[in-house]
């Protein structure tokens, strides 16, 4: 499986995660020329959420998580496509706000070749 295909696969991970845990998918892979959002959702108490998500495969650079992918460069860009969605669709944002978060999804290398529950996601709240 290459980088793209693993980084599209976490997200699916990380979206069916957030529906089991009841929130609304509004938009996925969001792209404005300066960025992109992996994941907009709507969580049940009406925040809106920004994820982005970081997926790596266990046994490939083992010594770095997924979440060490977050340089700073990587957060900046997350924060203002965040602010400029926010502000382009306030009716999304309401009275609860938004927060920016990080799913980390670790894959072991099992789940590339068998379907099952071989994964781990870390959440990042509030990452700026």
């Amino acid at each position: 499986m290459k980088d793209k295909e693993i980084g599209l696969f976490g997200e699916e991970i990380a979206a069916q995660d957030l529906i089991a845990k009841g929130c609304k998918i509004i938009a996925r892979n969001y792209r404005q020329r300066f960025g992109e959002i992996d994941i907009v959702a709507k969580a049940k108490d009406g925040l809106l959420l920004f994820i982005e998500v970081k997926t790596k495969v266990a046994d490939r650079g083992a010594e770095m998580k997924p979440e060490d992918n977050m340089t700073p460069d990587k957060i900046r860009k997350f924060k203002k496509i965040a602010e400029f969605y926010a502000l382009k669709y306030p009716e999304q944002v309401g009275d609860r706000g938004w927060r920016a978060d990080v799913a980390a999804v670790y894959l072991s290398p099992e789940y590339l070749t068998e379907f099952g529950n071989n994964f781990l996601i870390n959440y990042y709240e509030n990452v700026f």
